[in-house]
C-alpha cells in the first residue's frame, strides 16, 4: 500500500523552500508524507505552547538553537551522564520544531516553527518571517489534513499515524501541560507547588492562553531558587493594575504603525527609530530629559516600589488598557536612579509595541525573553534617555579616549543616565560615522566593564 504517497511542495512568501519553480510551474517533491504527519502529531502541543528553550539558551533564531546548545556543553574525556542527558534534551526539542526532522531519508531544507507570545516566528533558508499563532497552526494543520488523505488507514502503520493525528488535540494532564507551557521539569514543578495544588499557584494551564503566573515562571525559572520563583508569581498575581488613557491607547496604535514600516529593519534600529518617533510625538526636544516614570503615571499606569530577587530589575503586567508596573529596589540597575530610569524607559517600549504580539500578558526585566524583543527594547531605552543627536554634539570628529572620559561624565550627568549607557550610544555613534577604531572601541569596553563590575548584569549592551 502506497500510503501518504504524493507530491509536496511549501511556500513561504510565494518562494518555494520544498519544492522548485520553473517556468511559472511549481513542481513538488515526491515522497511518502505519512513520517510528516507522524511528526506534526507528536510535535503538535509543543508547536502550540512551548516558547522556551530548554538548558538556558536563548539564541537570536531557532535555527541557530541546536550548533549553539551543542557547542555551549561542557565536553570533557570521560563520560558525563548529565552532558548526555543535555545533549538528548537538546536533539529532541530541535526535531520537534524542525518540519525537516520528520522527514529523516530524504534531504529536506530545515523549516523551524518557534512560538513567540501571540506569533510563529518561521525561519526556513533565507526566510525569517512571522505570522499570527493561530494563522500558522493553521496552515500547519491544512498540511496534516492534506497528508491524512493520502494515507492507507488499512494499514497498520496508517491507522496509528492517523489515529495520532486525530487525537493531537486531546487534553493533557495538567502536569503535563503546564511542563511544556512553562519550560519545566514535572520534578521541579512539584517541588516549588510543595504542597499546594499546581493549578492554584500557576493557574489553569492553557495553550492558546498561558496565565501571567505562568509566563512570569516561564521567563525567570533559569535564574531563580524555588522559593524566589514562589516569590515571583505571588508578586505578579497581586500586581494592581490601573487603566491605561486614551492618549496612551491612541500612541499604542501609531507605536504599531510605525513598527509595521520599520519592519524590515534590524531590532535595535526598530528601537532607536521608535524612541526618535515617541519624543517627537510627545513634542519632547532632544536636548530636554525625559522622565519615563511621570510619563507613564500620566498616562495612566501604576508604578509601584517593591522587593524581590536582585536578578530582577521590573515587572510589567497588562490586560486589554489594564497596566501596572513594578520596580525592584533591590534590582542590580533598578536600585540605582539610572538603572531605575532605564528599566522604566525600557518597560515603556514593551507596553508601547509588544502587548499584542511577542508578549501575552507579562514582561520581567531580568527575565529570559526572546532576543530580538530585548534588543529593541534596549535600543529603544538607550535611545529615548539619551538622544544620539546629542551625543553627535558632544563627541569631536575622530575622538581619543582622553577626550571622551569627560563627555561620558557630562552625559551621564545631563540625562541621568548611566556609565554604560552613554558609551555604548557614543559607540553606536562612531560605528555609524566609520570612526570606531580599535584603540577607542577597547576603552567604551573598558568603561562598560568598570560599571558592570559594579552592578553585575551591566545594562543594555545594543
Amino acid at each position: 500500500m502506497f500510503s501518504g504517497h504524493g507530491f509536496l511542495s511549501i511556500l513561504i512568501r510565494n518562494d518555494p523552500v520544498w519544492g522548485q519553480g520553473a517556468n511559472g510551474q511549481l513542481k513538488g517533491i515526491e515522497s511518502y508524507w505519512d513520517a510528516l504527519l507522524e511528526h506534526l502529531a507528536k510535535a503538535w502541543p509543543f508547536l502550540q505552547a512551548e516558547e522556551v528553550y530548554p538548558l538556558g539558551f536563548n539564541p537570536e533564531s531557532p535555527d541557530q538553537f541546536l550548533n549553539e546548545a551543542l557547542a555551549g556543553l561542557p565536553w570533557g574525556k570521560d563520560p558525563d551522564p548529565q552532558v548526555a542527558r543535555d545533549e538528548q534534551a537538546i536533539f529532541a526539542f530541535a526535531k520537534r520544531h524542525d518540519l525537516a526532522s520528520g522527514m529523516p531519508d530524504i534531504h529536506l531544507p530545515t523549516i523551524c516553527l518557534m512560538r513567540e507570545g501571540h506569533e510563529m516566528r518561521i525561519v526556513a533558508e533565507t526566510h525569517d518571517i512571522r505570522l499570527p499563532h493561530d494563522q500558522a497552526l493553521k496552515r500547519l494543520e491544512e498540511l496534516g489534513q492534506a497528508i491524512a488523505r493520502t494515507v492507507e488507514a488499512r494499514s497498520p502503520r496508517g491507522k496509528i499515524i492517523l489515529e495520532a493525528w486525530d487525537q493531537r488535540d486531546k487534553p493533557l494532564e495538567p502536569e503535563r501541560l503546564l511542563s511544556i507551557v512553562m519550560g519545566m521539569r514535572p520534578e521541579r514543578l512539584r517541588t516549588i507547588a510543595a504542597n499546594d495544588d499546581l493549578t492554584l499557584l500557576f493557574g489553569q494551564p492553557s495553550m492558546p492562553h498561558p496565565t501571567p503566573m505562568q509566563i512570569a515562571a516561564r521567563m525567570t525559572h533559569h535564574s531563580l531558587m524555588d522559593d524566589e520563583l514562589r516569590q515571583v508569581i505571588g508578586k505578579v498575581a497581586k500586581l494592581r493594575m490601573t487603566k491605561a488613557d486614551k492618549k496612551f491607547v491612541n500612541l499604542q496604535k501609531e507605536a504599531e504603525r510605525k513598527i509595521g514600516q520599520l519592519a524590515s529593519l534590524k531590532p535595535y534600529d526598530q528601537g532607536y527609530q521608535l524612541a526618535r518617533w515617541l519624543r517627537q510625538s510627545l513634542g519632547t526636544r532632544d536636548d530636554r530629559q525625559v522622565d519615563p516614570e511621570n510619563l507613564l503615571i500620566g498616562w495612566g499606569t501604576s508604578v509601584v516600589n517593591t522587593r524581590c530577587p536582585e536578578v530582577i530589575d521590573a515587572i510589567a503586567r497588562w490586560d486589554g488598557d489594564q497596566m501596572g508596573i513594578l520596580v525592584n529596589r533591590r534590582g542590580m540597575r533598578a536600585r540605582t536612579d539610572w538603572g531605575r530610569r532605564a528599566s522604566l524607559a525600557h518597560e515603556i517600549a514593551h507596553l508601547l509595541i509588544d502587548t499584542l504580539h511577542a508578549l501575552p500578558s507579562v514582561e520581567i526585566l531580568g527575565g529570559r525573553m526572546p532576543l530580538h524583543v530585548e534588543q529593541r527594547a534596549n535600543a529603544f531605552a538607550a535611545e529615548f534617555l539619551l538622544p544620539r543627536s546629542q551625543v553627535d554634539q558632544a563627541v569631536p570628529q575622530s575622538p581619543t579616549p582622553r577626550m571622551l572620559e569627560p563627555i561620558i561624565k557630562e552625559l551621564s550627568n545631563i540625562f541621568s543616565v548611566g556609565q554604560i549607557l552613554a558609551s555604548r550610544q557614543i559607540e553606536n555613534l562612531l560605528m555609524e560615522r566609520g570612526q570606531l577604531d580599535q584603540q577607542v572601541r577597547i576603552f567604551l569596553d573598558r568603561i562598560a566593564d568598570r560599571y558592570a563590575n559594579r552592578h553585575p548584569l551591566g545594562w543594555l549592551a545594543i
